[in-house]
Order: structure tokens, then C-alpha cells, then sequence
């Protein structure tokens, strides 16, 4: 049905330094298990803000679903994108779709908002049989980000919402047992500090340390971003 060229798609259709630089190493994974899936038709962009990854995935040709908790970012995703099916919902303990609702659940940077095993639970539910969760998120214990983060907080920086339940290595390897063919990566441990305006240019720099630094096992545990991939649980290992 679709050919490999999300990650040219994303390009294409990408403005934010972050979407070019960060994601840079992440999009053409995706892209490459995307291209295996080619029965893969329907997608619900979790927490799709103002609905721009929507339409890249729109555009690589699913039928999406985008859903996120304000209101404001709903009405302008809805006027930019009158093709895409946009909901407005705050997820507390269940999603708003019927059980097998869809082949893909995609996430960037969301779950920090949310608690992890309710979600999780509802995306098993959700998912059609051999469907997939995607997740792209930022990790708990970087020491740059934690830093960055209680900057921010202190200055009173306009969040959403405070993130709060970042994810961790060891939580991820737990969540490999919740889905079948699960795989997960990290990158970055000291490029963060490229966000600080007078390092920006040296982002290639720290990304070139930081894939010598990730080799080594212990340091994983200080990575910023990870790419979650992980099928519906097709048994019970309980029973």
C-alpha cells in the first residue's frame, strides 16, 4: 500500500529545529517498521496537539484519528486540517474508541501527562490484532533535561501542564513484556544542551559523543529520547 518514503515525507513537511535535528535518527525507524506493515490503514496520534505529525501521517497515507486534551490546539488543528478527525478528550483511565479500533497508536512526548499502566492497558484494547504502539519519548534521568526542567519550573515557564511521569529505562524494559515483537532504542545523552542558544551549533558535535558514550551499557540509563515499538499481546501469560 505505501511505499518507504515516510521519512521523506517528514522532511518535507517538518519546520521545528526539534523534528529535524532530535527526531533525525528516530523517523527512519519508524519508516522502515511502517514499510513491513503494508495492511496498516488506521492511526490514532495520541496527544496530536496541533495535529502536524496527523497529517505527515495522513499524508503517508493512513486514515487518523488525532486526540488531545485542549481544546484550543483541537479548533486549529481541525481549521488546518478539515480532513483529519480530530477529537478533544482528557485521558484519565480509558480511550473513547471500541475495542480493535485501529492498527497504529503513535505517541511523541506525551506520556509524561499520563499514567503509564492505565495507558498502556487501553492501547492492548484498543489495537487491532497485530497492531502496533509507537512512542517516542523523553526519559526521566537525564541530568541536562532534569536540570532544564526545574529551570523551567522555577521561572514559571508556561507549561500545559508540569510534566510528571517520565518514563525510565528499567519502566520500558517492564512494558517489552506488555506486547509482543517490542524493541526499544535511546539516543542523546549530552545534546540536549544544545537547546541552550549559544551551543545550538555545536548539535552535531555532542550527537557524535553522545554515539560513542550510549555504547556503554550504564550510560544508556542517562539517555534523553527513546523510540518505543511494540505489537498488540496476542495470549494471557497470566492464565
Amino acid at each position: 500500500m505505501k511505499e518507504n518514503n515516510l521519512n521523506t515525507i517528514w522532511n518535507d513537511c517538518t519546520e521545528s529545529w526539534h523534528g529535524k535535528t532530535y527526531l533525525q535518527p528516530i523517523i527512519p525507524i519508524i519508516s522502515d517498521y511502517l514499510f513491513t506493515k503494508k495492511n496498516y490503514n488506521s492511526l490514532l496520534d495520541f496527544g496530536c496537539g496541533y495535529g502536524k505529525q496527523s497529517f505527515i501521517f495522513n499524508k503517508y497515507g493512513y486514515k487518523v484519528t488525532g486526540l488531545d486534551s485542549s481544546l484550543e490546539r483541537i479548533t486549529k488543528a481541525k481549521l488546518e486540517f478539515p480532513h483529519i478527525n480530530f477529537l478533544c478528550y482528557k485521558f484519565e483511565d480509558k480511550l473513547p474508541f471500541k475495542d480493535n479500533s485501529f492498527d497504529i497508536i503513535y505517541s511523541h512526548s506525551v506520556l509524561q501527562y499520563v499514567d503509564h499502566p492505565l495507558f498502556l492497558k487501553e492501547c492492548n484494547r484498543i489495537l487491532k490484532k497485530d497492531g502496533s504502539i509507537i512512542l517516542i519519548e523523553n526519559l526521566k534521568n537525564n541530568p541536562i533535561t532534569r536540570v532544564g526542567r526545574v529551570f523551567l519550573k522555577l521561572t514559571n515557564f508556561k507549561f500545559q501542564s508540569y510534566p510528571w511521569n517520565h518514563f525510565t529505562i528499567k519502566e520500558f524494559t517492564n512494558t517489552k513484556k506488555q506486547f509482543d515483537n517490542s524493541s526499544f532504542n535511546v539516543f542523546y545523552l549530552l545534546s540536549p544542551l544544545a537547546y541552550i542558544k549559544p551551543f545550538k551549533k555545536k548539535f552535531s558535535f555532542f550527537s557524535k559523543i553522545d554515539d560513542h558514550l550510549l555504547k556503554v551499557k550504564c550510560l544508556r540509563n542517562f539517555a534523553w529520547l527513546s523510540l518505543f515499538i511494540g505489537q498488540k499481546k496476542t495470549c494471557d501469560d497470566s492464565k
